[in-house]
């Protein structure tokens, strides 16, 4: 599913190519989820065939590799929504998958890839419109919350601090001097040697973004 996603995201020729890889990450990742709830079942007393990626944590609990497996499949189904559209992939219960991924990573390992349940979930409530009876449950304020608490645990993340920024320039009128104070920060930091691309790429979309803030401010 990584490299899924790696393909898509930053080494595609065009959306097309990027949404059939993510739509293929998204097929790994119901296999994934399908083989981690028949290894739940053996031993339980309970039949946990259709079990959420939350109600599974308890059965994996300390288990690294059941966490990654949670984290990109949000992932997956995360970049799959954006290229199919969040209104559409709503709809399509998408934001739900991802949220319940989200969550179990929170439980499990709420550090792991620099607060990816938390980069997650605030993204998902930051991106996905609310629908009635759909994503009723989305929120700014948890938006916000969530991708404070990703920059908490992981300050040096670019990537998390500049999703902070965005949703913060886009949620919260209050916050906007902080969104480009923050989103200064990522245009000047040092990337990680370990997510080399994903900090460039963070850093070249924080200069994209001051410049379009800079030459249309928001009032109000």
């Amino acid at each position: 599913m990584r490299a899924l996603y790696f393909a898509g995201e930053y080494a595609s020729s065009g959306v097309a190519e990027a949404k059939a890889c993510f739509l293929e990450a998204t097929h790994v990742a119901d296999d994934c989820l399908t083989h981690l709830r028949m290894s739940a079942t053996e031993g339980s007393s309970r039949d946990l065939s259709r079990a959420t990626p939350v109600e599974l944590v308890p059965r994996f609990a300390g288990d690294p590799e059941a966490a990654s497996a949670f984290e990109w499949g949000g992932v997956a189904w995360g970049m799959y929504a954006l290229a199919e559209g969040m209104l559409a992939a709503a709809r399509e219960g998408v934001a739900g998958r991802v949220r319940d991924y989200a969550e179990a990573v929170i439980r499990l390992a709420p550090a792991l890839d620099d607060a990816a349940g938390h980069r997650t979930l605030g993204r998902l409530h930051h991106k996905t419109p609310s629908i009635p009876l759909i994503t009723g449950w989305i929120s700014k304020k948890e938006a916000v919350r969530h991708l404070r608490k990703a920059v908490a645990v992981a300050p040096t993340s670019l990537v998390n601090r500049l999703f902070l920024a965005e949703a913060l320039r886009d949620l919260d009128p209050a916050g906007r001097d902080e969104a480009i104070a923050i989103a200064e920060g990522v245009v000047d930091g040092s990337p990680d040697p370990r997510w080399l691309v994903e900090h460039e790429r963070a850093r070249a979309d924080a200069r994209a973004l001051l410049k379009s803030w800079r030459a249309s401010p928001r009032k109000g």
